[in-house]
């Protein structure tokens, strides 16, 4: 490390930057000056972002269900097929936040009016529908080069328009132990985020007990079946059963009371901006109005100093 500062080649090049310093430190400070003030006008550009987070937990509604199963689910397991453990934390969690992003999930927001707050521009009065816009000038030379009629291709927005801007917008947070979750969007808007997180959260809630009605009553159907064709006491027993925990699902998800997960915090909005970062941005542009000048002086400096 020494030895870089005895080089002569270092010594040589470390002086011409102090020379470069010492002839132009005027235009040094106004172009580090002329930085800072491009920083702060192009800050004004930028829309300050606010993070709004809703903590969830699992749903414990089930456990009483989850407790009386014995032995008698895992002998029925292996007819009706693997089923996911209720009490489970990570799994319940997991599962919801894949029902969240789904399409059952953007069809009851779309049902809810969220089609209008979106997509509101989109809407042809004419045919009463949501529909894209004008095909742009690539899609007709693809279409032509390919030889398709453009105009087959499916133009109307619907729920699956729906579902990237909800992937998009509203993030979640699982720690490891999977205890509880936090679920974040960053928005100019806290108070349409808080309504637009409770609300996806709900609806992914109505989604999944939909689906487990929807599994239980075709259980209820097997069972009935298989009951019809056995008559050996202990396994008619056991169907009788799961039959029963069936139904006691069916009430479970039929009540208006959140079924898979629990807000443990409601909407709370971050006390400052998270984005932009204004320091960061006037300190580089700061930065790079300092070493503009620099760079292009030392340049000319040593390419002149080599030329003679």
């Amino acid at each position: 490390m020494i030895s870089n500062f005895k080089n002569p080649n270092f010594t040589k090049g470390f002086k011409l930057l102090l020379s470069v310093f010492y002839d132009s430190y005027r235009v040094i400070a106004l172009s580090t000056f002329t930085g800072l003030i491009i920083g702060f006008l192009y800050s004004t550009t930028l829309t300050p972002l606010f993070s709004v987070t809703v903590v969830i937990a699992p749903n414990n509604i089930t456990s009483s269900q989850g407790s009386s199963e014995g032995s008698a689910s895992d002998l029925i397991g292996a007819l009706l097929g693997p089923r996911i453990n209720p009490n489970a934390q990570g799994s319940k969690l997991d599962s919801f936040v894949r029902i969240m992003y789904s399409y059952p999930t953007a069809k009851i927001l779309w049902d809810q009016g969220y089609d209008e707050i979106f997509f509101a521009s989109s809407f042809n009065e004419d045919e009463g529908k949501y529909l894209m816009g004008e095909f742009s000038f690539s899609e007709k030379v693809n279409a032509w080069i390919l030889g398709y009629d453009v105009n087959a291709a499916n133009r109307e927005i619907g729920p699956s328009d729906l579902r990237p801007i909800i992937e998009g917008n509203i993030i979640t947070s699982l720690p490891r132990t999977l205890e509880s979750g936090r679920v974040i969007m960053q928005t100019t808007d806290p108070t349409f985020a808080g309504k637009f997180i409770t609300d996806t959260l709900m609806a992914a809630d109505q989604s999944l007990k939909e689906e487990k009605i929807s599994y239980a009553n075709s259980q209820i159907d097997f069972l009935n079946n298989k009951l019809l064709t056995v008559s050996d006491i202990d396994i008619r027993n056991v169907l009788n059963d799961s039959l029963k925990q069936q139904y006691m699902e069916i009430a479970f998800a039929s009540s208006d009371l959140p079924y898979a997960i629990k807000i443990v915090e409601p909407p709370v909005t971050s006390s400052s901006i998270v984005s932009p970062n204004l320091e960061f941005i006037y300190n580089l542009f700061t930065l790079l109005g300092f070493l503009f000048p620099v760079v292009i002086l030392f340049v000319r400096k040593l390419f002149n100093q080599n030329s003679s």
